[in-house]
């Protein structure tokens, strides 16, 4: 799913369900993302037929964006009636640059 406004900015987000049946039990694995960005120069991605043409900067000396994300798996082993399970996050913050038109991209990003 996507979401894009008219101040320059884009939301994005994921979701897995998938089971895997096993002689020896099932695994369920679950999961999402979510991602925001803000183009702090102006520009805005193009959209046609639910894909992005690029990004086309404004200025000679590129675009920058900022963005977060957040993700979450979750992984449930079911043998019998026991149950085991893992689950991991992950946020990452960003700071894209596009220095030419439809360039993607050169990011520098810091992950916690």
């Amino acid at each position: 799913m996507l979401w894009q406004s008219s101040v320059h900015s884009t939301l994005w987000q994921k979701y897995l369900d998938y089971t895997n049946d096993t002689t020896a039990g099932d695994i369920d694995t679950t999961g999402y993302a979510i991602e925001a960005g803000y183009f702090l120069t102006g520009e805005s991605l193009k959209w046609k037929k639910g894909y992005t043409s690029g990004i086309t900067p404004k200025s000679k000396y590129g675009a920058w964006q900022i963005a977060a994300r957040f993700e979450n798996m979750e992984i449930d082993e079911i043998s019998g009636n026991a149950t085991s399970g893992d689950e991991a996050d992950k946020f990452t913050l960003g700071l894209n640059y596009y220095p030419t038109k439809n360039t993607f991209d050169v990011e520098l990003r810091q992950n916690y």
